[in-house]
């Protein structure tokens, strides 16, 4: 029910504006930048950006400042009903989950970190294999693109298994 109450508001004004095009700002970029072919891994980062943006605003709207304001009520109500002291346990009870939310989530990132800089690579070497494909097969070279994503693979064998366990998707080219 709270979605349907601020699809139209999420849909028409919370999102910030993206450029029209996101290649505009590509297309400027260095002569280096497009030789080094990093397209693929622009174009998942522009994709992450964008999905991590949306989740941020409906993960602040609908469960940070919900939670907040329910914190808040019932830390009145027993105030109001019972001492001092059962309102100072919750909120040491709410800090220390906080902190060590925090922490946890820290430590988590490093290793989700890795895993999209590993991501980033495979999907820059398939997506600009195919973009190149003139190249590629003018000097004869599918066997070697392909090899060079299968050992980018294998060596990115640890990190998929600990993305499948904690629910995200492991996206390959096929």
């Amino acid at each position: 029910m709270r979605y349907v109450l601020v699809v139209h508001y999420l849909a028409n004004c919370a999102t910030p504006s993206l450029p029209a095009s996101p290649n505009a700002p590509c297309a400027a970029r260095e002569l280096a930048f497009h030789l080094d072919r990093k397209t693929g891994g622009l174009a998942r980062d522009i994709e992450r950006g964008t999905n991590g943006i949306s989740f941020l605003l409906r993960f602040t709207l609908f469960n940070i400042v919900p939670t907040l304001l329910e914190i808040v009520m019932v830390t009145g109500i027993l105030l109001v009903a019972f001492n001092v002291s059962y309102v100072v346990a919750i909120l040491v009870s709410v800090v220390i989950y906080v902190i060590f939310s925090i922490r946890v989530t820290e430590w988590r990132t490093s290793f989700l970190r890795e895993a999209n800089n590993r991501d980033n690579e495979s999907n820059s070497r398939a997506i600009d294999s195919l973009l190149n494909y003139e190249t590629v097969k003018y000097f004869n070279n599918e066997g070697y693109e392909a090899e060079q994503y299968d050992n980018g693979r294998v060596t990115d064998c640890h990190y998929g298994h600990g993305r499948a366990r904690s629910g995200q998707r492991t996206n390959d080219l096929r």
